[in-house]
């Protein structure tokens, strides 16, 4: 049986703990599966969202406090030209 080997995850142009990065990875990997972007301009979406978010600081563990599935939505709604203040419906996740 061959051993399975994680994929390297996208590279982010900011610096974040760990943990942050693994769930960055999801968001842009989540995004790509729900909308029409590759997971390279989804990976662009995370970073121009995220790239001055405190990572490290007292309300850090905020990025938890939501699934993937809407900080995929959000960061793709809020990308598109004139939908800067769209916040996604809370319908769940779309499989």
């Amino acid at each position: 049986m061959g051993s399975m080997s994680a994929s390297p995850l996208p590279r982010f142009d900011f610096v974040a703990p760990d943990d942050h990065l693994s769930y960055y990875a999801e968001i842009a990997t989540t995004m790509a599966r729900r909308r029409p972007v590759s997971e390279a301009e989804a990976v662009a979406a995370v970073n121009e969202r995220v790239r001055e978010t405190d990572h490290f600081g007292p309300y850090a563990w905020l990025l938890f406090h939501e699934e993937p599935w809407y900080w995929a939505d959000l960061y793709y709604h809020q990308q598109l030209p004139g939908n800067w203040g769209h916040r996604p419906r809370r319908t769940g996740p779309r499989q």
